[in-house]
């Protein structure tokens, strides 16, 4: 089992729009954050991706509304709310085909995947 702990700018876990699994660290799907755009309008900006990458899971996004995209290749990708690609992860010892096994978390500052 490989692990990843990454340090993140906040030092809390308050305030993180979606945090993980079902967006809460108690992971019950609410948040406090609403949707003030338009569902009609346009993406303001969209991710090409690679060669044999899977999403299966949901994206996660930080306070400053930076956007961390886990793939199935064992990636995690961060983006900046306009879609500017700030870093990219590869766990190290996995080939191809690891994977990341679950949806990371943001946590008191830190992102944690398994």
């Amino acid at each position: 089992l490989a692990g990843l702990r990454l340090g993140l700018s906040r030092g809390e876990g308050e305030g993180y729009h979606w945090s993980g699994k079902n967006g809460d660290p108690r992971r019950s799907g609410w948040s406090p954050h609403v949707f003030k755009g338009n569902f009609n309008a346009t993406p303001t900006w969209h991710h090409e991706g690679h060669y044999w990458e899977l999403y299966r899971s949901g994206p996660l996004i930080d306070d400053e509304l930076n956007i961390y995209l886990p793939t199935s290749n064992s990636n995690i990708w961060k983006f900046s709310k306009d879609g500017k690609m700030l870093w990219e992860y590869h766990h190290l010892g996995c080939g191809r085909d690891c994977g990341v096994a679950g949806v990371p978390m943001i946590y008191k500052g830190a992102l944690y995947s398994a």
